[in-house]
């Protein structure tokens, strides 16, 4: 092959499929002026170490092609024609048809020699990739868009020099014998002039955008640019080895070493690793780090280490992974107890957090309650101490602080974070960062997740802002599993009340039979002998089982029932006597049969059979006596009553109301109470069937029943009976459309101080109550009650509407303490009880003025003005 002009070869073929490109080529490498010519010779010596020219003039000789098949054609051309090109500036995208590394690869193929510069705005293929295509060389580099001319320059003249020396080496070898001595001081001139090039061109690396450094074979760091610098947060003087084991991942120590003694062997050029590193404030840092090592004469000389900052595409990694993680345990946990301990793990092992505390607000929103911890253990006892499982409202805690802002918290240095005990505690504990975000159900907090690690660490806005988003999908979630728990007890009392009753109906039969059967077998056996013993044992046991099946008939409401006309108020009275005599002298019965009741519609002998087991459970739950009270009184539940059950629907309803004075129930308790053969009793003493049974005849009837209960706070169980239809009264029309049908309700101007523990109740009635016209101050409990009272000043109350069981302070001591600095405060009460249920349990004095729950707005409005109306110094009697 003829190479002609080996040494005056400036051959450069252009393809790209941008002409303008092109353009810019021939004004920087093939210049018309004396100037630009100059610059070139000026560049030429520099990067060769030579003495600048006088005067010389040097000029490229440009070929363009427009896509990459063009392109190679051209180099196959002139390679057959002895005129090569000397290098080539190839585009990486080169639509459509071959990219640049399709083009390069076959371009190598035709013509080995000839240098390549690849040009590209972004990456498109990694160094790997490209030497997977392309092969490992030393002729091929990048050059990023949009580029410098001189830099063009530089590399136009090295690549074509490269190419001149490439090529006299390559004639010099063919006279080895002659020219053995001169050929390798030649190569070793150029391979010595090349590595010189590229440190003289490596100055440039001081203002690249990725970071990089130059370390010594034994570790020394020889220097590092500003990038690197601004990556971590250190200036150069800070960096050497003990500095870089400190910002590197442990964990990565091992693999560097394997990686750097392949460089050292020459078993690989480079190697590329993606790091974990931790900058100056904590921040995790994550990196692609590619290692090359510079040899001379045969020994290494230093690594090049170059650093690409990848941290926001990490972050979109950890992003979509824990979505994808968060999402496998929620569809996989089957209730909220078994997600706290795995969502902790996820969050602690993916962000780096050491420790974490899942809080869930209580059911009765006025605390959060410590659900799970993790790891067990969580660091220390001072963490784990009773009192921490209960934060109040408003607490300077974290968790507290996060739910009272509804936004985030980050603490970078729990050693400068106040005294809050949960803080002061981690610390303690050996814990020095902590940030917590709020659980969201649409803007209510439903919980708090709060997250601790043992390093201080600076506020991280990308970590906040991927785990307030899973704040709000944790929600979602929760939300989801009180409805489907609530769905799930309810089919489960119906899937079991229909088991019940398909038992209780064959069951009969067989009862039919045993009884059937004993009976005959009395009348054949004598009076007084041992088989008429046992006969009529057999015939008491079948006639208990057969209450047992009746019991299961009711709870599945598959019993008979002859339905009549009652009036509940004869159905109390006339039970009176019988329950007397069944529950004994130590229970105080009251009867409070309401004015001008209704009539309902439904089996006599099925209601009092409900109002014995309540009766009897009551009874049990006074063991050492106490007041029972039976209530009754029209109601009408409205669509938009406070404090309503759910499944209670509006209409027009009969209350029976039955209150005790005992030991109460807990929460858990009261849930399960109508779950068949569910008991709190010992063994033999309760079948589980009496609440039970009172559920499924109360439905059967096409009722309502349920239970209002606090742990030593005593009882109340309300069933709700439709009015017989000849019996319901004309209701007051509807206002017309259009009309607001507040205009008629009592208004005033006066301050109210509403203390209410439901979230939803309270925001209810504050707002019916401002509408109104009254300036409304509300609290959650007692105690902050008590708080506003006093720095507000108690004498600008004129009434004081509060519930009367809450935690800690309960509506009564509030009550007294304001009145006792302000004898004139008005107070209004709110229970679920019946108004005789609380005089019996002694919470408010007689003759308190009381509203009990459910209540319509129009109740409200018209029982707060009532109050405000009477003179301060008498109380009134309620009036429901």
């Amino acid at each position: 092959m003829n190479d002609q002009g080996q040494e005056s070869n400036r051959r450069i073929l252009i393809i790209d499929d941008n002409r303008a490109i092109h353009d810019d080529f021939r004004k920087i490498l093939s210049p018309d002026d004396a100037e630009s010519s100059a610059a070139l010779d000026v560049s030429e010596a520099k990067l060769f170490g030579e003495p600048e020219p006088q005067v010389r003039k040097v000029s490229f000789q440009l070929d363009s092609a427009y896509q990459g098949q063009e392109g190679v054609a051209m180099v196959e051309k002139a390679l057959a024609q002895g005129r090569p090109y000397s290098m080539a500036f190839v585009d990486v995208r080169m639509p459509p048809g071959w990219d640049g590394v399709e083009t390069t690869s076959r371009m190598l193929k035709i013509d080995p020699r000839i240098q390549i510069v690849i040009c590209t705005a972004y990456a498109d293929y990694s160094w790997d990739d490209m030497f997977a295509r392309i092969g490992d060389r030393d002729g091929l580099v990048i050059l990023k868009k949009p580029f410098d001319t001189v830099e063009a320059l530089q590399l136009a003249f090295a690549f074509t020099e490269k190419w001149r020396l490439h090529c006299e080496a390559q004639a010099r070898m063919q006279d080895l014998e002659a020219r053995v001595d001169e050929r390798t001081r030649e190569i070793r001139r150029a391979n010595l002039a090349l590595r010189e090039s590229e440190e003289r061109f490596s100055r440039a690396f001081e203002y690249a955008a990725a970071g990089m450094a130059l370390v010594s074979p034994e570790g020394s760091w020889i220097k590092v640019n500003r990038a690197l610098c601004d990556l971590f947060g250190y200036s150069a003087e800070d960096f050497d080895q003990e500095l870089w084991e400190t910002i590197m991942d442990p964990t990565c120590r091992d693999n560097d070493l394997d990686h750097r003694r392949k460089l050292l062997a020459g078993e690989v050029p480079v190697y590329h690793v993606q790091k974990r590193c931790i900058d100056r404030h904590g921040r995790t840092v994550w990196v692609i780090l590619s290692v090359s090592l510079v040899w001379e004469e045969n020994k290494p000389r230093y690594f090049i280490w170059q650093l690409q900052d990848i941290t926001k595409r990490k972050r979109a990694e950890q992003q979509l992974s824990l979505e994808y993680a968060i999402s496998r345990i929620l569809a996989e946990s089957v209730g909220e107890n078994r997600v706290g301990p795995k969502l902790l793990e996820v969050l602690c092992l993916e962000f780096e957090w050491d420790a974490g505390v899942l809080w869930r607000v209580t059911q009765r929103s006025d605390a959060l309650r410590r659900a799970a911890v993790w790891p067990e253990g969580l660091g220390g006892k001072a963490l784990e101490a009773k009192e921490f499982e209960l934060i109040a409202a408003g607490s300077e805690g974290i968790p507290g602080r996060v739910w009272a802002s509804v936004e985030p918290t980050w603490v970078p240095d729990l050693s400068a974070a106040g005294e809050a005990k949960d803080l002061v505690a981690a610390h303690q504990a050996g814990y020095n960062a902590a940030f917590a975000f709020p659980i969201l159900i649409e803007s209510r907090v439903a919980g708090v997740v709060a997250l601790y690690g043992r390093k201080a660490r600076e506020l991280d806005e990308d970590l906040k802002r991927i785990l307030v988003v899973l704040g709000g999908q944790l929600g979602q979630f929760f939300q989801r599993i009180a409805l489907e728990d609530k769905l799930f007890q309810a089919e489960k009392l119906k899937t079991v009340g229909k088991l019940a009753g398909g038992v209780a109906h064959e069951f009969n039969s067989i009862l039919t039979a045993i009884i059937g059967r004993s009976e005959m077998m009395l009348a054949e056996v004598p009076e007084g002998s041992r088989a008429h013993v046992q006969g009529i044992e057999i015939r008491k046991a079948a006639e208990r089982a057969a209450v047992l099946t009746r019991q299961l008939l009711a709870y599945g409401r598959k019993q008979f029932l002859r339905v009549e006309r009652l009036d509940m108020n004869q159905v109390i009275l006339g039970m009176e006597g019988m329950l007397g005599h069944l529950l004994g002298a130590q229970i105080d019965i009251r009867l409070r049969p309401g004015d001008n009741l209704a009539k309902v519609e439904a089996d006599a002998g099925q209601i009092e059979e409900v109002i014995v087991n309540l009766a009897l459970n009551s009874a049990d739950a006074m063991p050492n006596g106490g007041k029972l009270t039976l209530q009754t009184s029209n109601e009408n539940i409205e669509e938009d009553a406070i404090g309503r059950d759910e499944d209670l629907k509006a209409g027009a309803y009969v209350m029976l109301a039955i209150s005790d004075t005992g030991i109460g129930m807990t929460p858990k308790v009261r849930e399960r109470a109508f779950e068949p053969f569910f008991t709190t009793k010992e063994v033999g003493k309760g079948s589980g069937l009496g609440l039970a049974t009172c559920y499924g005849i109360v439905k059967q009837s096409g009722g309502h029943i349920t239970i209002y209960s606090e742990p030593d706070r005593g009882t109340t169980v309300k069933i709700y009976l439709p009015r017989a239809p000849d019996s319901l009264r004309a209701e007051t029309k509807r206002k017309t459309d259009g009309e607001d049908p507040m205009v008629e309700l009592p208004r005033g101007t006066e301050t109210i101080l509403l203390v209410e523990d439901d979230r939803g109740l309270r925001e209810m009635a504050e707002a019916l109550l401002r509408r109104l016209g009254y300036t409304v101050v509300s609290a959650s409990n007692g105690a902050k009650a008590l708080a506003l009272a006093n720095t507000g000043g108690e004498e600008g109350i004129d009434l004081l509407f509060t519930d009367i069981v809450m935690p800690e302070i309960d509506g009564l001591k509030l009550a007294e303490g304001l009145r006792s600095v302000s004898p004139s405060i008005r107070v209004l009460f709110a229970s679920a009880y019946t108004g005789q249920a609380i005089d019996h349990q002694g919470l408010v004095e007689a003759g308190a003025d009381l509203l009990e729950k459910p209540f319509t707005p129009s109740a409200l409005a018209r029982k707060v003005r009532q109050v405000l109306d009477r003179p301060s110094s008498a109380f009134g009697r309620c009036t429901g």
